[in-house]
């Protein structure tokens, strides 16, 4: 019962933790406020020839294990809700240092090469008429 309730507890804890996440999306202070958008946004990898608006500031950081097209759906939901037509996307993913011990059985090193971490930096936008 005790193992039950310590469980519950730390099943809790992490659930706020996932939940207190930091947006991948910063509303810039001067863009306007729209209505959340019908569809997704689309993705490119410039800025449009055609006239736009620049609404929020996407700065967007994973974790390790996690796909970067997990991240990218995550970014184009937020960018959504914000009323994003398109959103421009960098790739911003970093590693994890590769890590070597001295293994005393095989007098060898064990070496752990490095993770990524899927990243993604860029602006969303809405397309003037």
């Amino acid at each position: 019962m005790n193992t039950r309730m310590v469980s519950a507890a730390l099943g809790i804890v992490l659930l706020a933790a996932c939940a207190s996440a930091p947006p991948d999306l910063t509303k810039l202070p001067d863009a306007p406020t729209y209505a959340p958008a019908a569809k997704l946004p689309e993705v490119l990898d410039r800025l449009p020839a055609s006239s736009y608006t620049r609404i929020a500031a996407v700065d967007a950081k994973g974790v390790v294990g996690m796909s970067p097209v997990q991240l990218r759906a995550r970014i184009l939901k937020e960018a959504q809700q914000l009323g994003a037509d398109a959103v421009v996307l960098e790739d911003a993913s970093t590693r994890t240092a590769t890590e070597s011990k001295f293994n005393p059985v095989t007098g060898g090193y064990d070496v752990k090469p490095g993770e990524v971490i899927p990243g993604f930096k860029g602006v969303a936008i809405k397309y003037r008429p």
